[in-house]
């Protein structure tokens, strides 16, 4: 399984100085990378590729948040110069049933729209909510061809654990995203806010927070196990948020990891 860091983990150091701080990880190890785009103030694709071939990294995939009112065309472009064809759709609420059924029929679209690509969803806690006696995330993911970058963390703080989640999922989870958590209580945030809570961004950016999250190896989950158990092609270090500085943050998650795969 190849090793690769989601560049939302350095996002304030990117911000700074984005060409220093890609060479800063290739010097700690890394090979791949993932690439956050905020679509409305996104980079030139070209200058991206640009620093990424400088900096002796691989882009191996790419978070966007697909919306309605995309230029489809634009995003094709966009990945083509990039040189990239795996896309990562990074987040989405549902506060219905139909919602859910909404959001499927756009997943299917794009499918059809964005053919040339592999489009991925990536979960956090509120997809293991269940709304009218079935799970959401199971239904994105019967109900589409898509595949699943399986956010090892996030499951666990939606109540499945994550060999339950390699287990259920199966071949659909080709990537993975891997954190560690310190001592919680309760790892189940439906148990703290109700099995029928109603959950929006701000209901996430309160579990969000830096406490919340700690490195991969001095935390409570058993990663070792996952990444025996996972059948996935790529495990991407994600920190999203540290008491420390970012670029530790990474280097200390990956020296960890790097021992832990099997």
């Amino acid at each position: 399984m190849n090793i690769g860091l989601q560049l939302f983990s350095v996002r304030n150091e990117l911000e700074k100085d984005p060409l220093e701080t890609l060479k800063k990880v290739a010097e700690i190890g890394y090979t791949y990378v993932e690439l956050p785009i905020d679509w409305l103030h996104r980079r030139p694709a070209s200058e991206w590729k640009r620093m990424l071939r400088e900096s002796g990294l691989t882009l191996w995939s790419v978070h966007l948040r697909l919306t309605r009112d995309m230029d489809q065309e634009e995003v094709k472009d966009y990945m083509e110069e990039l040189g990239c064809s795996r896309l990562v759709h990074p987040i989405e609420f549902f506060e219905t049933k139909e919602d859910v059924t909404r959001f499927i029929q756009q997943m299917n679209c794009w499918t059809d729209v964005l053919s040339e690509l592999k489009l991925y969803y990536h979960n956090h806690f509120h997809e293991f909510q269940v709304m009218d006696g079935e799970r959401i995330l199971d239904r994105l993911l019967e109900e589409t061809s898509w595949k699943l970058e399986l956010d090892t963390y996030w499951a666990a703080r939606g109540g499945s654990w994550p060999m339950d989640a390699l287990q259920r999922y199966g071949n659909k989870v080709e990537m993975l995203h891997q954190k560690d958590m310190p001592h919680i209580e309760p790892v189940n945030i439906f148990e703290e806010i109700g099995e029928e809570a109603a959950i929006s961004m701000e209901t996430l950016a309160a579990y969000g927070k830096a406490g919340n999250f700690t490195e991969i190896g001095q935390g409570t989950m058993d990663i070792p196990g996952i990444l025996q158990a996972a059948d996935a092609d790529i495990v991407f270090v994600e920190q999203d948020a540290t008491v420390k500085e970012e670029l530790e943050s990474v280097d200390i998650s990956y020296q960890a990891i790097k021992r832990m795969l099997p």
